[in-house]
C-alpha cells in the first residue's frame, strides 16, 4: 500500500488506523515500510516492490527508429522524463522544476540534446520553463502504459531521468517510473533519496538531492559518454529481472498464505 505522509512526515490518522487494524500489510517500498513499521509498531507486514508487467518491454515492444522520426530527433541526445508534474500552493514535489533548470543549463553545452517529457500535464510554471528551451523539448500527453509509442519514446531515449525531493511520499518511494525505467534498459540517471537507491540499486548514476548545477553535470557527462550510458543500460535491465510480476507473484501468495494461517 501507499501511506499518505504530510511534509513533515506525520501519517493520516486514517491511514494509522487502517494500519494497525489490518491483519497484514503489503509495502511497495522498503524505506517507507522501515519508516511506517517503526512509527507504529506494526508487526505483520512485508515489502514487495511494485515491479514490472511483462508487457512493459521497451526493447522488445518499442521502437527506437519511428519514434526518433516521428518527433524529428536524428542523432541528438535523448533525455526523458515520465511522469507526473505534483505542486501544492507553488511547492514542487516532485523535482521537476529543478530538472528542466537543469537541463536548460546542460543544453547550452550540449548543441545535440532534446528533451521529452510524457506527462498527463503541464502547469503554467512548467510551460513557461518548456517555451524557454525553445524547441528542444518534445512534450508527449497522457498514454497508456504500455502503448507502442509509449514503449518506443523509452527504447528511444538515451537518458531517463528521476528527479526527486523532501517530501516524504516522494522521498522514501520506490516510483513505478524506477522500474519501467530499468525495463527499458536505458542510463538512468537519478537524485539520490532512500526509496530511489531501494528501488534502482547500482543501476543507475546518482546525484544528490536538490542541485540544480550537479544535475547538469551529470547530463552533460552521459551525453558525452556512450560507454558509460550503455554500462548503465546494461545494469538497469539486468536489475529488471529482480522485479518481474511473475517473479513477484509467489510472494504475494505466500504472504496472504501466511496470514490466512495466522
Amino acid at each position: 500500500m501507499d501511506v499518505w505522509m504530510d511534509p513533515q512526515g506525520s501519517i493520516h490518522p486514517l491511514d494509522v488506523g487502517t494500519l494497525r487494524e489490518a491483519d497484514g500489510i503489503i509495502f511497495w517500498s522498503r524505506p517507507l515500510m522501515e519508516v511506517v513499521a517503526r512509527k507504529l509498531g506494526l508487526r505483520r507486514f512485508t515489502y514487495i516492490p511494485y515491479g514490472v508487467d511483462p508487457l512493459f518491454n521497451p526493447p522488445r515492444f518499442g521502437d527506437a527508429k519511428f519514434f526518433r522520426e516521428r518527433y524529428r530527433l536524428g542523432d541528438f541526445i535523448v533525455f526523458m522524463y515520465s511522469g507526473g508534474i505534483w505542486k501544492v500552493n507553488g511547492v514542487d514535489l516532485q523535482g521537476t522544476d529543478r530538472m528542466l533548470a537543469a537541463f536548460a543549463s546542460a543544453a547550452r553545452r550540449l548543441r545535440n540534446a532534446v528533451l521529452v517529457l510524457q506527462v498527463p500535464r503541464m502547469d503554467n510554471a512548467t510551460l513557461r520553463a518548456v517555451k524557454a528551451l525553445r524547441g528542444r523539448v518534445r512534450v508527449l500527453g497522457p498514454l497508456p502504459y504500455a502503448s507502442f509509442l509509449r514503449q518506443s519514446a523509452f527504447a528511444a531515449a538515451d537518458v531517463l531521468l528521476a528527479p526527486n525531493s523532501r517530501h516524504p511520499m516522494v522521498f522514501y518511494a520506490e516510483r513505478v517510473k524506477m522500474f519501467q525505467y530499468m525495463a527499458a534498459g536505458r542510463a538512468i540517471l537519478a537524485e539520490r533519496t532512500p526509496g530511489a537507491t531501494s528501488a534502482l540499486g547500482d543501476a543507475a548514476m546518482y546525484v544528490e538531492l536538490g542541485s540544480v548545477e550537479s544535475l547538469a553535470e551529470a547530463m552533460v557527462e552521459l551525453a558525452e559518454d556512450k560507454e558509460l550510458r550503455e554500462e548503465l543500460g546494461a545494469k538497469a535491465r539486468e536489475r529488471a529481472r529482480l522485479f518481474a510480476w511473475t517473479r513477484l507473484a509467489p510472494e504475494y501468495a505466500e504472504f496472504v498464505r501466511r496470514i490466512e494461517e495466522g
